[in-house]
């Protein structure tokens, strides 16, 4: 089993913000498409961020437990926390 979770960097996710997936690859492409979402809710910009790119390559690769850290979509403010984007393998 795998957990997949969205937090901002130095703050604990909200229990209800994780979700369990029976593959790695199953919650990096969850990961992906959430990231997805919120760009597109954010910008006008057609193009995706390399945020997306690496959480789409995780999904393809078989990529493992891991972090993935982006911009907060949307923000244009000069402190900008970010978003990171976790897999945790709960077998370990």
């Amino acid at each position: 089993m795998f957990r997949a979770v969205i937090n901002t960097p130095g703050y604990l996710p909200m229990a209800d913000d994780t979700i369990e997936f029976d593959t790695a690859a199953e919650a990096w492409s969850y990961l992906a498409d959430e990231r997805r979402d919120h760009e597109e809710n954010a910008s006008d910009d057609e193009q995706y961020t390399d945020t997306v790119t690496q959480l789409s390559d995780y999904a393809t690769t078989g990529h493992g437990s891991d972090v993935v850290y982006g911009s907060t979509p949307g923000y244009d403010g000069s402190h900008d926390l970010g978003v990171a984007y976790s897999v945790v393998d709960l077998t370990e």
